[in-house]
């Protein structure tokens, strides 16, 4: 831990750099706005929806560009040489990215909400699914060899996450729901701004947890055949 902290806030400098935090910025701001301009009664139920499905899953597609980035650059390569190990080079990562995330709920909520929010669930809603997903996300991207191959199949494994959704919206409430890690993420995040269950509490935070987990093994493995095994046979 000593050394991954240093190393995420080294890889916050590169993603400022990279224009990564601006492109944030961007899209917070013009959320935050558009929401702003509406009811308080419409912010209400369409705030929760920013956060789970942009905000809190920002990760999934910067770190698939980060990884195809550092791929043409050859970064990678120069990895298997270095004195960084995989499983630090996924903590940075996902450290990272899921401070952004964060940072840009927190911006938004604020603007477009105000300070009343229940900011305890809600930002830890948003940093274990930012951790899940962006592990999720490297998962898929390491797959494939450039963002063009990467975008089409990642639609077909990033939808079936956002079925959550039909809870929120009231469409289909049913137990099965419960099975998805993302519907713990909903739960947290709509308890930023309304109150749940104490067994919701509970459901969420250890079912996230034990979702982190296993995309940090699906990622590492991933790594370790993708990534690794593709450079060392260059």
């Amino acid at each position: 831990m000593n050394r991954i902290l240093p190393l995420a806030a080294w890889e916050v400098r590169i993603q400022f750099r990279q224009g990564i935090y601006y492109a944030a910025a961007f899209v917070v701001v013009v959320m935050a706005v558009v929401l702003a301009q509406l009811p308080r009664a419409v912010v209400d139920l369409l705030a929760p929806v920013v956060v789970f499905m942009d905000l809190s899953a920002i990760g999934v597609y910067f770190m698939a560009g980060m990884l195809y980035l550092e791929r043409q650059e050859g970064s990678l390569q120069a990895l298997i040489t270095s004195p960084l190990e995989p499983s630090q080079y996924l903590a940075v990562k996902a450290l990272s990215l899921t401070l952004l995330a964060v940072l840009s709920t927190a911006g938004v909520v604020l603007i477009a909400y105000g300070p009343g929010a229940n900011w305890l669930p809600l930002l830890i809603g948003v940093a274990l699914n930012s951790w899940m997903m962006t592990l999720y996300g490297f998962w898929l991207a390491a797959r494939y060899a450039s963002i063009s191959e990467f975008v089409a199949p990642s639609l077909l494994y990033f939808v079936p996450t956002q079925l959550p959704l039909l809870a929120h919206f009231g469409i289909w409430t049913g137990w099965p729901l419960y099975l998805m890690p993302t519907q713990a993420t909903m739960l947290l995040i709509e308890a930023g701004f309304r109150p749940i269950a104490p067994w919701q509490w509970g459901y969420a935070v250890v079912y996230l947890a034990l979702a982190g987990a296993v995309t940090w093994r699906m990622a590492r493995r991933a790594f370790d055949r993708f990534v690794l095994g593709e450079e060392a046979a260059r």
